[in-house]
């Protein structure tokens, strides 16, 4: 075995580190689940994986917002090829759990909360024929929510009737329970850590 000095140690420990730090991305988001956002996202978290990104960390902070919008991003942070851990920092709402529920990690700090509840629609008017077409568009949105809630979901019967006949609020003990996120664990980036823009 080849002698090493105290600096040679310190040099490989340093490169080691090095390497382990240019593995992680880290993101960050707040903000409305809309078309413009979930665009910028999903250029963000290409990039990462282009520039050779092991794993992926992601700040999310949501209010809600399209429900198609909310599934897509589903949908592509469960493709992801490399593992994403999702972060809530601070409440995410209605679409914004549905794309918090496409990755693979999901964790939630101690002081957040998850809020879920049904299609709503404010402010419209119309004739009898067009407020059937919205019901009937709203009933698709609303099955398409419980579907995608219920195949990762462990919800008490409580639960679910607060969730359809107002909303249901989550503390993060809750969200653990309820299998929504895996963890109660804080967003902390790596010193020197790499950062992408949205």
């Amino acid at each position: 075995m080849p002698n090493m000095t105290i600096g040679d140690i310190d040099s490989a420990l340093m490169t080691r580190s090095s390497e382990e730090i240019s593995e992680h991305a880290f993101v960050a988001f707040c903000g409305s689940i809309e078309h413009t956002a979930v665009s910028q996202i999903l250029r963000a978290l290409t990039k990462a994986i282009n520039d050779g990104s092991k794993h992926i960390h992601l700040l999310f902070q949501s209010n809600g917002g399209s429900v198609a919008d909310g599934i897509a991003l589903y949908n592509f942070f469960h493709a992801l090829p490399v593992p994403l851990t999702i972060y809530n920092a601070g409440t995410v709402r209605s679409a914004g759990v549905m794309s918090f529920l496409g990755a693979k990690y999901r964790k939630t700090s101690q002081y957040s909360t998850f809020v879920l509840h049904r299609c709503r629609l404010q402010n419209q008017s119309g004739y009898a024929d067009q407020m059937q077409v919205l019901a009937d568009n709203l009933l698709i949105e609303e099955d398409r929510i419980e579907r995608l809630l219920r195949a990762h979901l462990d919800l008490t019967s409580e639960q679910w009737a607060n969730f359809y006949n107002y909303e249901l609020v989550l503390t993060p003990e809750k969200a653990v329970c309820a299998q929504l996120a895996d963890g109660i664990g804080e967003f902390s980036p790596l010193p020197h850590a790499r950062f992408y823009q949205i």
